[in-house]
């Protein structure tokens, strides 16, 4: 081929790569089985925060040029100055284009109809050349995939369409991008991968995807997707300015009130972006600086014109459930928006955040805070609802015997979620001096110090020997994860509470001999922020004393951010005075 793409074409603003990681390489990894989505000349993977794994020379929606050159976004770590650095480079694989091939005289259809995809590596890391062709029952990879199934499949599917492999298994779901009247695309392009595949099968199936968009494009040319169509009414209109907020129709505009700060805010501030998107955010379409604060409570000031909550009245207080989710993913239609597949959260992935003089939310997100809860509590609500979410994981009753790994923010928030669910025996381990009498100040009925006790031990003492019924692991320490399978009793329950920042050791016989069960949870859902503000109101959760400092904006970083790095266990949740501070 005598024309080469150069990336130097490209129209678009290319994403940033080049990161400070401060925890494990695995945060690089997109996994066996990536989704992945199509923002005009560059793919990304559903991570958090989304994972740029390819760049092409042209947009294939637009499919007005003749040469497609395809390239490989290469991760390399590398460790300078102490700390973990992300670079990458960008490896030509393959071209496609749809000029006349020689050797073709046996196909049946027109040379037209043929796109010949060229790697251009070494034989070791892509294919020399393959032949993508159309079929009555759909696309073809010569010798390595079949794009499409019978006619009844894709009229009962017309969403979709199916990869399979030579074997007839489906390796990756397309999602198709439609368009509307004017041609112009209504979503952006996205494939599933459900299969494992090997890096050099997984590139010519992206390849051979983009090829397949671009001759499907031919004849629907128009302007290519963009993630300013894709952003939600609301942000466009924002101000950025002068930080006027106009609620999208859906939407309320909340004023903050209290944000508390969590460990994750800390992450950010120590060593981000870690959480936070360094390239846009697949639902909010943001991107770093982004406005910190998903813990936070505050007051109504507007509702959008089609919010059908009629319980949400202006000037009402109200906590704020910070999810974002997209909706469309296998997670989010099972029901499990807090696991969604491009999930994140108001404060951390975009759409404002607490720390600010208004954030526009989803309605259903919007909980008012029943008269009597002040809203220095109405910002507790998040972490809390964290705990609920996790001790209503499994079965707890009054006789329930349960260990607590850890007595930070959330542990103690655990040992107050157990009470209000009728727990007495509650057992916490921890080894801070501060936090054990936290803990027992929030009900504990045991504390055990793993410094100078064993945890497996001390709770067989407590228990007769039985041991726990329950333990929740909130340390997210290699140390907590087997005390908490040690302690607990034959068919007990063990619950990972925490977030891991690097992989560890687990041996399965730990659970295995006691035939117990080991499960995860992921921060939340509506059903936990309604019932942590309903035990609020009954009394049955008292979390007034999780509030261990009260600050204002201004001293933010001095008093809050740097407080809780130097003397964390001191602390247990610092509120900002938003509201008072603006």
């Amino acid at each position: 081929m005598t024309t080469q793409p150069s990336m130097l074409d490209v129209d678009v603003e290319p994403p940033t790569y080049d990161n400070t990681v401060s925890d494990s390489r695995a945060q690089l990894s997109c996994g066996e089985t990536p989704t992945l989505f199509l923002d005009k000349t560059t793919i990304f993977a559903h991570t958090s925060p989304p994972r740029a794994l390819y760049e092409l020379s042209n947009v294939v929606t637009d499919a007005k040029s003749l040469v497609y050159g395809v390239q490989k976004v290469v991760y390399r770590v590398s460790s300078e100055a102490g700390s973990d650095k992300v670079r990458t480079r960008l490896d030509h694989i393959y071209d496609f284009t749809q000029d006349p091939l020689k050797g073709l005289e046996s196909f049946s259809m027109q040379l037209n109809d043929v796109t010949v995809i060229q790697g251009q590596m070494s034989s070791k890391r892509t294919y020399k050349e393959v032949y993508l062709m159309p079929g009555v029952s759909g696309w073809k990879v010569k010798d390595h995939f079949k794009v499409g199934d019978s006619a009844v499949h894709q009229m009962k599917h017309q969403d979709e369409i199916h990869w399979k492999n030579m074997k007839g298994e489906v390796v990756a779901i397309e999602s198709i991008a439609k368009r509307d009247k004017e041609k112009k695309l209504l979503g952006m392009p996205q494939l599933d991968v459900i299969l494992p595949m090997d890096h050099k099968e997984l590139d010519l199936l992206v390849t051979s995807w983009m090829a397949r968009l671009w001759r499907q494009s031919a004849d629907e040319t128009k302007d290519p997707m963009t993630w300013k169509d894709l952003m939600p009414t609301y942000l466009r209109d924002r101000e950025l300015w002068d930080d006027k907020v106009t609620p999208r129709e859906e939407k309320s505009t909340i004023a903050p009130a209290f944000v508390g700060i969590c460990g994750t805010d800390l992450h950010e501030y120590l060593g981000g972006p870690n959480f936070c998107p360094s390239s846009r955010h697949p639902v909010t379409g943001d991107q770093i600086p982004v406005t910190l604060g998903h813990e936070f409570s505050g007051i109504i000031k507007e509702i959008g014109s089609d919010v059908k909550q009629e319980h949400l009245k202006i000037g009402l207080p109200c906590a704020v459930q910070p999810t974002i989710y997209c909706g469309k993913c296998a997670a989010c239609k099972a029901g499990a928006e807090n696991a969604c597949h491009t999930g994140g959260f108001i404060g951390l992935s975009g759409w404002g955040g607490g720390l600010s003089e208004a954030v526009s939310v989803p309605a259903d997100q919007v909980f008012p805070l029943p008269e009597g809860i002040p809203l220095e509590l109405g910002a507790l609500v998040e972490p809390l609802s964290v705990a609920w979410h996790a001790v209503s994981a499994t079965t707890v009753t009054s006789e329930s015997n349960v260990l607590v790994m850890g007595g930070g923010p959330i542990g103690l928030a655990a040992v107050l979620c157990l009470k209000a669910k009728g727990v007495s025996n509650i057992m916490v381990a921890e080894i801070a001096t501060a936090r054990q009498k936290f803990a027992k100040e929030f009900g504990a009925a045991h504390i055990i110090d793993p410094k100078s006790q064993d945890v497996m031990e001390e709770v067989m003492k407590i228990t007769g020997g039985i041991g726990a019924d329950v333990t929740l692991d909130c340390a997210g320490v290699p140390a907590s994860v087997k005390a908490a399978c040690m302690a607990v009793k034959t068919r007990g329950t063990v619950i990972n509470v925490a977030i891991w920042e690097k992989e560890i050791p687990f041996n399965p016989n730990w659970v295995t001999w006691r035939e117990s069960s080991y499960k995860s949870v992921l921060g939340y859902q509506k059903k936990d922020y309604q019932a942590v503000i309903e035990n609020l109101r009954t009394g049955a959760l008292k979390p007034a004393s999780m509030i261990t400092r009260k600050i204002s904006l201004d001293d933010l970083v001095e008093h809050g951010i740097k407080a809780l790095i130097t003397d964390k266990d001191n602390q247990v949740k610092v509120l900002v005075d938003v509201g008072a501070s603006l």
